[in-house]
């Protein structure tokens, strides 16, 4: 059971984090990395300066801890709110290798993944940073393609359209319900 409460709260920072454009990462049984490889290279310094470049599992002890530690990160973003923005991507881009596609690949479908069947696409996708058709996977030097047929961004403006991230920003969805009360 401690387990599987260990892989829920690392879940919930790994959320938490995502919208700031940080990346969780397992390092070991008991260290979790964060990876700011899709921001500009001095948020790693930043990380660094304020004791969060790594989460002791130790720390995400309870539910109180995970917010704890969460809360530190919002400090830290609320001090520096332009350097945590992921930059959606511009043009279509193929890189020599994704080792983060490939270790997430691995570690979801590997021996002790969730699944027995390989994905026949080599990329992770990044919802943050794929915008209109282009799809941008999670690496640091991320595979960019041009959905053209629209399987993946099925929506009609593709993944994160402008003026729908605009009017969602500016509050206009506020009145919306967002979940099932």
């Amino acid at each position: 059971m401690e387990d599987l409460l260990s892989l829920i709260r690392h879940h919930e920072v790994a959320e938490c984090l995502q919208p700031y454009g940080l990346l969780v990462e397992p390092v070991d049984t008991d260290v979790l990395h964060i990876d700011a490889g899709r921001l500009d290279r001095g948020v790693a310094e930043l990380l660094d300066e304020a004791g969060l470049a790594t989460i002791s599992l130790h720390d995400l002890a309870t539910d109180e801890a995970v917010w704890k530690v969460v809360a530190r990160f919002d400090e830290l973003v609320a001090k520096h709110p332009s350097r945590f923005m992921v930059r959606p991507v511009t043009k279509p881009v193929a890189p020599p290798a994704m080792p983060r596609s490939e270790s997430w690949l691995e570690r979801y479908y590997g021996p002790n993944g969730f699944s027995p069947l390989g994905e026949r696409k080599p990329s992770v996708i990044d919802h943050w940073r794929s915008a209109g058709p282009l799809i941008a996977s999670i690496d640091d030097e991320p595979l960019v393609f041009f959905d053209a047929s629209s399987q993946i961004s099925t929506h009609a403006a593709g993944l994160n359209a402008a003026r729908v991230q605009r009017h969602r920003d500016e509050g206009h969805f506020d009145r919306v319900i967002a979940v099932n009360p």
